[in-house]
C-alpha cells in the first residue's frame, strides 16, 4: 500500500510516497480502507518539525481520514465491514491507504454520507474548542 511519509523536517520537498505492507487490525481495531484525507495547519507545523508534538522520523503524516471498514479485530462490536467511518485522533499516521485504529479514534458515519466532507468535521470540532 501507498502512504505519504517524512523522514526529516522541511518544506514540501520532505514528503514522500512510500510502499509499505498493508496493516491487520489487532484486537480492539478496525482496517480502515481510506477514501478521504484531511489535511490541516498543524500538519504542515508538523511536516516543518515546529509542531509542538513531534513522531519519531521516519513518519506517516495526517491525523484525520474517512473511509470504509475493510476489516474488524478480535473483540470488536459495533463495527461491520463496508460501514462508512470517520478516523480522528492525534498521532499521525492516517496519510496511509489503510489504517488499523483503535475503535475509540472511529466514528460511524450514516450510509449516504459524502465521506469527502465528512473528514472535515474536525476541523469544525477545532474552531468550537476555540469559543
Amino acid at each position: 500500500m501507498k502512504a505519504v511519509q517524512i523522514q526529516n523536517y522541511g518544506g514540501p520537498e520532505v514528503v514522500e510516497i512510500i510502499d509499505i505492507p498493508t496493516p491487520a487490525p489487532d484486537p480492539g481495531q478496525v482496517l480502515v480502507k481510506a477514501h478521504t484525507f484531511g489535511l490541516g495547519y498543524p500538519d504542515v507545523l508538523l511536516r516543518t518539525g515546529v509542531y509542538k508534538w513531534r513522531p519519531a522520523l521516519p513518519s506517516i503524516l495526517g491525523n484525520e481520514m474517512s473511509g470504509h471498514i475493510e476489516a474488524v479485530g478480535t473483540g470488536v462490536t459495533g463495527f461491520e465491514i463496508g460501514q462508512p467511518v470517520l478516523v480522528f485522533g492525534t498521532g499521525g499516521g492516517r496519510h496511509a491507504e489503510y489504517n488499523a485504529v483503535d475503535t475509540a479514534l472511529v466514528t460511524p458515519l450514516p450510509e449516504a454520507v459524502d465521506l469527502e466532507a465528512a473528514v472535515s468535521i474536525p476541523n469544525y470540532l477545532v474552531g468550537w474548542a476555540m469559543l
